[in-house]
């Protein structure tokens, strides 16, 4: 039986995207442990790599830049020895097109011990990001084809797990958040003009669908559809994945041996799509679609952002969804209140969970946030 001693920090909010990292924390000596890496509560990173892809885009280099070992200040996590090659490309395809079909393969870090079965784990990529979508009276940095990024085609959603800070702002070190590196691939803050990280996207990885788990024994390969401007690039790749110690050890049964809060605590996946065009009068219709673990009271709202086509930036859906047994759905019409002239306008979206009932170990916590959002776009006819 393994033994175990925690100290929670608790945010005022605790969210899945909101969280970039854990605070630094600083040890009884008065020394910051930067051993600390683990975002938003139960989310851990598995790993974060810088990878190269040259002219010709023909060959991808991985470069480490902390392994899982590295991340933890819990000893049990440190008993195992270091992850090696725990991402690694399985194939790549130039596509003639401005293109790549880019095979990334993951195998759990820690193999053959279920007590570290991984839940909703995710490969981020994390692109220079000079595109942006307005959401009102400031912009949200992402990576857009049509601003010069890279662009991932086929992502599962965005976050901003694992993002890194600009700079220290008002407080000293010991009260932020670890930078963490430049995971963005030579991005300059210089492009955002405040702290706000941008959206990153990412593709989930998971052996099954019973909650979503990573097995121990798993070896998982995922393809990313990336649109890449001529020349060469670095960008960055963490891998995020959720976890909390089993209820009973040695686990026997997985999943059903862990607590359903070692899954996402909120929105684990929001599909969205534009259901017909805004002419006139005549609205296009939203239909969003989430999928979450934490029970009946949520996900409770959905937001809607898009500077071009709403007065306030926004449009805050707060009414029942439609149950459709695995997900909620929203059926949201769109109109365009700031009669923007005709073109295709990008809007993201978010489910925001608010639950005072959640069965964590902290009774009474209350969850406000979001794990996943969602960009699609939008035709104005007239």
């Amino acid at each position: 039986m393994r033994t175990w001693i925690i100290l929670l920090l608790l945010p005022v909010m605790i969210g899945c995207s909101a969280g970039l990292s854990n605070p630094v924390v600083e040890t009884l000596d008065g020394e910051a442990d930067t051993k600390v890496r683990q975002a938003s509560y139960n989310h851990w990173s598995w790993g974060e790599y810088k990878f190269h892809i040259n002219a010709a885009h023909t060959q991808v280099d991985i470069v480490p830049v902390r392994q899982a070992q590295h991340h933890y200040n819990v000893k049990m996590l440190l008993e195992k020895g270091p992850c090696v090659n725990c991402i690694w490309i399985t194939y790549l395809q130039n596509n003639g097109d401005g293109t790549i079909n880019l095979g990334v393969a993951i195998r759990h870090p820690y193999p053959g011990d279920d007590y570290y079965t991984g839940f909703d784990v995710r490969g981020i990529v994390h692109f220079p990001a000079k595109g942006t979508i307005s959401i009102g009276d400031y912009d949200r940095h992402i990576s857009l084809r049509e601003a010069g990024d890279p662009e991932l085609l086929n992502k599962d959603g965005y976050c901003f797990l694992w993002a890194v800070r600009p700079e220290p702002l008002d407080d000293p070190p010991l009260k932020l958040y670890q930078p963490g590196g430049n995971l963005g691939g030579g991005i300059d803050w210089g492009y955002y003009g405040s702290w706000a990280p941008p959206w990153n996207a990412f593709l989930y990885y998971h052996s099954s669908e019973n909650r979503r788990y990573f097995s121990t024994s798993a070896v998982l390969v995922r393809d990313y559809h990336i649109y890449i401007p001529p020349g060469e690039w670095d960008f960055g790749y963490s891998v995020d994945a959720c976890w909390a110690p089993p209820l009973q050890d040695p686990v026997i049964n997985v999943p059903d041996d862990f607590p359903l809060w070692a899954n996402c605590m909120v929105n684990y996946r929001l599909d969205a799509e534009v259901v017909g065009e805004i002419n006139g009068d005549e609205p296009a219709n939203l239909i969003v679609d989430v999928y979450n673990y934490v029970g009946p009271d949520a996900p409770s709202e959905v937001w809607v952002y898009s500077g071009d086509l709403f007065p306030l930036g926004f449009i805050w859906i707060g009414v029942e969804p439609v149950d459709m047994g695995d997900y909620a759905r929203w059926t949201i019409p769109v109109h365009n209140l700031n009669d923007a002239p005709p073109g295709w306008y990008r809007m993201i979206m978010v489910s925001r969970v608010k639950n005072t009932k959640y069965p964590g170990p902290i009774e009474g916590l209350e969850i406000s946030g979001a794990a996943v959002w969602q960009v699609v776009k939008v035709k104005v006819v007239n």
